[in-house]
């Protein structure tokens, strides 16, 4: 004779040694994943507005970099009394090539998102301005714009025999100074 086995019925809810999730664990993941891709997201903007504020640095010493070659040689071929029309000249000029993003000369500051990123030369100021595209860690001017605004500034030495002080060079700088963390 056959002894038959008993089959007991499984018992419901989860058993011991289960492999699934409940809702809390499922929960408290879902909470850790969020909160580390919020760090993430958080670190990686924080390195693209860095790599923005390095490269706008950069131009600005290539700029810089331009003026002193053209002081140079202005001194060089004994034209310093050139040197006084470097203050009111468009710096791009100087480069051997206009970087890609510039926009051109603008009366006023252009307008849009896609300027954003750019320089342009405002010919109402002489001044080249960086317009910021990532700016949360940039504190804005007095008029709540995120720009970078530079100048030709020129150095004098001593007054000459006729009275009048001579120009003895030229800088690229800031026209206010600017924070950007």
């Amino acid at each position: 004779m056959m002894r038959g086995r008993l089959i007991k019925p499984k018992p419901s809810g989860r058993r011991r040694g289960g492999t699934g999730f409940t809702m809390l664990e499922l929960a408290i993941v879902l909470v850790i994943v969020s909160a580390l891709a919020a760090i993430l997201f958080d670190r990686a903007q924080a390195n693209l507005e860095s790599a923005e504020r390095m490269v706008m640095e950069r131009q600005a010493r290539d700029i810089g970099s331009a003026l002193n070659y053209q002081v140079a040689k202005l001194v060089g071929f004994n034209q310093q009394r050139e040197l006084d029309r470097l203050a009111n000249a468009n710096p791009v000029e100087w480069l051997p090539s206009k970087p890609a993003n510039y926009l051109g000369e603008f009366g006023a500051t252009p307008q849009g998102k896609e300027v954003a990123g750019n320089w342009f030369f405002d010919i109402e100021t002489r001044e080249l301005v960086y317009i910021v595209r990532r700016g949360d860690r940039f504190v804005a001017d007095a008029s709540g714009r995120k720009h970078v605004r530079y100048s030709v500034l020129l150095v004098t030495g001593s007054t000459n025999s006729a009275g009048t002080r001579e120009i003895t060079g030229a800088r690229f700088q800031p026209v206010v100074p600017y924070v950007w963390n």
